[in-house]
C-alpha cells in the first residue's frame, strides 16, 4: 500500500505543481528521508521522491523540454547523492527502496554523478551494488533487486562502467545460482542500453512501439559488449565443470537469445550455442535441462533452413543414442548425485571415488564407476532431448517426418520405463509428436516389435536380463535403502522363490541354488549396514536352513562362524553405547554385560545356528572348531563371544562325548 500511495504521490506532484513547487515538495520529502522518522515514512518519503524525478523527467521528455537543464539541477543531485548514501543502511527495507528508487531515474536519464571512483562517483556505485550483491547477509530479494539496479544503470546512458558490471556477474556465477535468472535479465539490459524497452515511459508507450533512434557508434559499442560477453559464456564459464557454472552459462545464454536473437554476435555464433545447450540436456538437472530445451526452440526459431534441419537430426541423434560432447573431468567433477550410490555413502566426485577406489586397493573400481556413470548420463541426454522435442515439435513437423520411423518405436519403449522422470519426460515427447497414438501403433507396429525383441536383451538394468544369477539379489539390496518400504513385497518374493527351488528341487539343482545364494546372504546380506536388508537376509537363511536340509552340510563350517559373528555387529545400538558410556562403574557394567549376553542368546542369528545343529556331525568338526574358538578371541566383540559360547554348550548337548574329546583341552583353554 505505502509503496502504490508513494508512486500515485510522486504522478501528483509531477504533473500538477510548477518547477518551483514540485521542487518544494521533493525537499520536504528529502527532510524526512534525513530525518530520524519511522522507517515506514522515510521508505515511503523515498520512493516518492524517486517517483516524482521519474515522472517530471517524463514530463520533459513528452514536451520537448530541457531535460540536461533538469538533469544538472540541484534537487536532481541531492535525491540521487541520498539514494546512493542509503544504500548501505542497517534496514534492508531502506536499501530495497533505494535500490528501487534508483532504477527508476537510471532507467529514465543519465544519473548526476561523476565517471569514475568516489564517494558518489559512477564506478563507486557499481561497487556498491556488487557489494550487496554477494552480500550473504541480505536477503536474496535485496541482492535480486541490486543486482537489477546494476543492470538498469546501462539503460538511461551509454554507461561507462557496463563492463565492470558485467565482469562482477560473471565473477559470482558459482556462488549464487539462486539468482541467475535476475543475473540473466540485468546482462540483457547491460547489452541493450538504451535500445532496452525499460528505456521507455511505461505509461504512455507500449513495447511494440517503442522504437529509440541511437547513434550507430553507440550500436556498435553494444555490439562489442555482447561479443566479448559470449565469448566470456561459451569459451570460459561454459567449459567450467562445476554445476552452478554451467547452470549459469545456460541461462544468460538462454537470456541473450531470447532478447537479442537477431543481433549480429548472436547470429555469428549460434552454432556455438546451439551446441552448449545440445549439451546441457545431459545435465542431472531438470531446471538446467528445461532451460536447454527452451533455448534450442530459440535457436530454431532464430536460424535459417538449413540450421533447422541440422537441429533436428542432433536432436533425434540425442534422443535415439544419448550422445553428447565429452566434458572435460576435474577432480570436484561431480559424477553421480549425493546419496545415488546408497550404501556407499555421499561420494559423488571423481577425487572421491578415485579415494575409495585406492582405499579399497581396488583400482579398477574407478572404471566401474565411471561406466556407471556414463550410463547415467546417456539417460539424461535422452530425458533432456525429450525436454527438446517438446519445445520443437510443434514448429518443426515437416522436419521430423523423414525421422519417425526411427523415433516412434524407441519413444513408445522409453514410456515403459521404471524410472518415473524418464516415463513422463518420453511421454511428454509422444504426445507432442504423435496427436493420434493409435493409428500411429498401428503403422509402425513392425518397428515398435523389432525395437522390444531387440531389447528384451540389452545390457542395461531397464530391459529383462537373463542368467544374471546372484546379481539380481546384489542390486536389490543395493536399492534398499531408498525403496524399502516401496518393494515391500520383493523380498517375499525372493524368499518364496529360494524356498520353492529348494524344496522342490533337492538334488543338483537345489545345491546350486544354496551355492549361488549362500555366498550373498553371508557376505552382504546379514552384515549390510540397511536394517531392512539385514532383517530379509536373516529371514532367509532361517527359511534356509529349515529347507535345504542336508544340502547345508558342507557349507555349516562358513553358515555358522559368519552367524556368530553377526550376532555381534548387530547388537543394538543402545546397548554398546550405554556399556561405553558406564564402563568405569564395574557393577553397573556387570549388569549390562549380563544383558547383552541375555540378549546375544536370544537374538535371530543365534537361534538360527541352533537349527543348524541337526545337521552337524563330527566329520565337520575339524573345519568348524578351530573357526568358533577364534571368534570367543577377547579382541572379538562380546555379542560374538556370547553367541560363540552359547554354541559350544549346545554343541556338547548335540554330540556325543566321545567326539568332542580330541577338543575338550581348547574348550578349557579358551
Amino acid at each position: 500500500m505505502r509503496e502504490a500511495a508513494a508512486l500515485l504521490y510522486g504522478v501528483v506532484i509531477a504533473n500538477s505543481l510548477d518547477d518551483a513547487k514540485f521542487e518544494d515538495a521533493v525537499h520536504d520529502l528529502l527532510s524526512t528521508v534525513k530525518s530520524k522518522s519511522q522507517l515506514e515514512a522515510q521508505h515511503g518519503s523515498l520512493l516518492a521522491a524517486a517517483h516524482g524525478l521519474e515522472r517530471k523527467i517524463a514530463v520533459l521528455k513528452k514536451n520537448n523540454g530541457s531535460l540536461l537543464t533538469f538533469v544538472s539541477s540541484e534537487v536532481y543531485k541531492e535525491v540521487t547523492e541520498v539514494i546512493v548514501n542509503n544504500l548501505n543502511h542497517q534496514h534492508s527495507m531502506i536499501v530495497t527502496a533505494s535500490c528501487t528508487a534508483l532504477s527508476e531515474l537510471a532507467c529514465s536519464a543519465p544519473l548526476p554523478l561523476t565517471n569514475g571512483s568516489s564517494a558518489t562517483w559512477k564506478l563507486d556505485l557499481v561497487k556498491t551494488l556488487l557489494d550487496n550483491m554477494n552480500n550473504v547477509k541480505l536477503s536474496t530479494k535485496v541482492r535480486e533487486r541490486a543486482i537489477k539496479t546494476c543492470g538498469f544503470l546501462c539503460v538511461g546512458e551509454e554507461f561507462p562502467h557496463t563492463h565492470e558490471i558485467m565482469q562482477g556477474f560473471l565473477e559470482m556465477a558459482k556462488k549464487m545460482y539462486e539468482v541467475h535468472f535476475t543475473v540473466g535479465e540485468a546482462f540483457v539490459c547491460c547489452i541493450q542500453g538504451l535500445t532496452s524497452p525499460h528505456a521507455r515511459d511505461l505509461w504512455t508507450v507500449l513495447e511494440s512501439e517503442f522504437n529509440p533512434q541511437v547513434p550507430p557508434e553507440v550500436i556498435n559499442a553494444r555490439k562489442t559488449d555482447l561479443e566479448w560477453l559470449l565469448s566470456e559464456l561459451l569459451n570460459k564459464l561454459g567449459r567450467d565443470p562445476h554445476p552452478n557454472s554451467r547452470q549459469a552459462t545456460g541461462i544468460w545464454l538462454l537470456a541473450l537469445l531470447k532478447y537479442c536473437p537477431k543481433w549480429d554476435p548472436v547470429q555469428q555464433q549460434l552454432n556455438a550455442i546451439q551446441a552448449y545447450f545440445m549439451d546441457l540436456l545431459s545435465e542431472n538437472n531438470e531446471i538446467v535441462q528445461d532451460v536447454a530445451s527452451k533455448g534450442l526452440g530459440l535457436v530454431y526459431e532464430s536460424g535459417d533452413e538449413t540450421h533447422r534441419n541440422r537441429l533436428v537430426g542432433e536432436l533425434v541423434e540425442t534422443l535415439t543414442t544419448g550422445r553428447r560432447t565429452v566434458a572435460p573431468v576435474t577432480e570436484d567433477t561431480k559424477i553421480f548425485d549425493d546419496d545415488s550410490l546408497g550404501c556407499i555413502g555421499n561420494l559423488s566426485t571423481y577425487k572421491e571415488l578415485c579415494s575409495l577406489a585406492s582405499d579399497l586397493n581396488k583400482p579398477d573400481l574407478i572404471y566401474k564407476f565411471m561406466q556407471l556413470a556414463n550410463h547415467n548420463t546417456i539417460w539424461n541426454s535422452k530425458k533432456g532431448a525429450a525436454f527438446g522435442f517438446s519445445t520443437i515439435a510443434t514448429l518443426a513437423g515437416e522436419q521430423l517426418s523423414p525421422h519417425l520411423p526411427k523415433i516412434v518405436p524407441r519413444l513408445y519403449r522409453y514410456q515403459f520405463d521404471p524410472t518415473p522422470k524418464i516415463q513422463i519426460s518420453m511421454t511428454r515427447i509422444w504426445h507432442a509428436l504423435v496427436p493420434e497414438s493409435k493409428k500411429t501403433v498401428d503403422l509402425y507396429h513392425k518397428e515398435i516389435l523389432n525395437d522390444l525383441v531387440t531389447n528384451l536383451t540389452a545390457p542395461e538394468w531397464r530391459t529383462i536380463c537373463q542368467h544374471y544369477g546372484h546379481r539380481y539379489f546384489v542390486s536389490w539390496m543395493m536399492f534398499m535403502k531408498e525403496h524399502a518400504k516401496q518393494l515391500a513385497t520383493l523380498p517375499k518374493f525372493f524368499q518364496s522363490c529360494v524356498y520353492n527351488v529348494v524344496m522342490l528341487q533337492k538334488g543338483k539343482s537345489g545345491e546350486g541354488m544354496v551355492q549361488k545364494v549362500l555366498p550373498v546372504l553371508l557376505d552382504v546380506g546379514i552384515c549390510n549396514t540397511v536394517y531392512e536388508v539385514r532383517a530379509v537376509s536373516l529371514q532367509c537363511l532361517s527359511q534356509l536352513v529349515g529347507s535345504a536340509g542336508s544340502l547345508l552340510k558342507s557349507h555349516l563350517p562358513i553358515l555358522i562362524p559368519a552367524l556368530l559373528e553377526a550376532t555381534g555387529e548387530l547388537e543394538a545400538k543402545g546397548l554398546s553405547e550405554i556399556s561405553v558410556y558406564f564402563g568405569a562403574e564395574r557393577q553397573t557394567q556387570e549388569v549390562i554385560d549380563t544383558l547383552r549376553a541375555s540378549a546375544a542368546k536370544s537374538h535371530y542369528t543365534t537361534e538360527t545356528v541352533a537349527k543348524c545343529l541337526q545337521y552337524l556331525d563330527v566329520s565337520i568338526l575339524d573345519q568348524l572348531i578351530p573357526k568358533v574358538l577364534e571368534l570367543m578371541n577377547t579382541r572379538v566383540l562380546l555379542g560374538t563371544r556370547v553367541a560363540s559360547a552359547h554354541f559350544i554348550v549346545l554343541l556338547t548337548q548335540h554330540l556325543q562325548q566321545d567326539d568332542l574329546q580330541p577338543y575338550t583341552g581348547c574348550f578349557s583353554f579358551h
